[in-house]
């Protein structure tokens, strides 16, 4: 027999039926790169706080109102794609003075027209501009002292102060020794030549003001105590002559207050006065007195 009759005698196939079940969920068809793209571009960056209307450079202060801004237009740049949508948002942040200075060049028409975003921010920069700056914060450095301040208030001053100047290290720690108050260069008049870094220099500053702020306020309170511990002074006598004790009080009848020594005597009425002794009438021998025309002193 041939392989061609064993082919044909041979029973046919059965086709094989497929599992008993629910089919498999078709796939997803893969999502193409343009649209993925555009979905990612969706999800904008979280938007930071509007800065204030910059009216006329002093509050908002124009140099703090315009590093917001740029913070702001860096930060939420997604915000704002175009160069248009940056530039109507800072003209909505310009209010009163600071607005009629671009009002004017925002019309297109304008001779000089402002078109861009960098453009408006010069203009109000040249405007706001304290050119003098520099100069009045040196005049303040050179009258900084440390007086009776904290030196960490001096010590915030000192570097806003001395930040635009153009002074070298050693230099300002030379600056800050001579504007420390008189304990303060005492303390640390010895370790002036040792130091050449002036943080280093400033955290040994506020070390050694701590200690003569706790040494002060030991002295303060030794000194309280000794005056709460001190005796009485006594009563002086009449020549002058001072007690060992003071004198006791004697209880006054119906009639009399207390009797004590005293340094002077003043013709007071009410007063009655028997040798360095005052004795202190009650209202109705006063009037008891007048009525009869009688001396306070001697009672006739």
């Amino acid at each position: 027999m041939t392989i061609q009759d064993a082919v044909a005698q041979a029973p046919p196939t059965q086709p094989v039926s497929p599992a008993i079940g629910p089919s498999p969920p078709p796939a997803e068809p893969a999502t193409p790169a343009h649209q993925q793209a555009t979905v990612i571009s969706t999800h904008l960056s979280s938007k930071l706080s509007n800065p204030d209307r910059l009216d006329d450079g002093k509050n908002p202060e124009c140099n703090h109102w315009y590093i917001q801004m740029l913070r702001k237009l860096s930060a939420n740049a997604d915000h704002y794609p175009t160069e248009a949508s940056k530039l109507h948002y800072v003209q909505s942040r310009l209010t009163g003075y600071a607005m009629s200075h671009v009002i004017e060049k925002l019309w297109p028409d304008s001779a000089k027209p402002i078109n861009t975003c960098n453009e408006i921010l010069e203009v109000l920069s040249r405007v706001f501009k304290d050119s003098n700056c520099k100069t009045r914060m040196g005049n303040k450095f050179r009258s900084l002292s440390m007086r009776n301040q904290t030196f960490e208030h001096f010590w915030a001053e000192f570097q806003r102060l001395s930040a635009p100047l153009d002074h070298s290290k050693p230099t300002l720690i030379k600056e800050l020794c001579h504007k420390l108050s008189s304990q303060m260069k005492e303390v640390m008049i010895y370790g002036f030549t040792a130091l050449t870094s002036l943080h280093e220099y400033a955290a040994q500053c506020s070390q050694a003001y701590q200690r003569l702020t706790e040494a002060n306020r030991a002295k303060q309170q030794e000194e309280h105590f000794a005056r709460k511990t001190r005796p009485n002074t006594a009563w002086q006598s009449g020549a002058g002559e001072a007690s060992s004790a003071p004198a006791p009080a004697v209880v006054a009848t119906a009639t009399e207050v207390a009797v004590r020594p005293v340094h002077t005597v003043s013709a007071v009425a009410g007063n009655t006065v028997a040798g360095n002794t005052r004795i202190q009438l009650t209202p109705d021998e006063i009037r008891q007195l007048r009525a009869e025309h009688r001396c306070f002193n001697c009672k006739e």
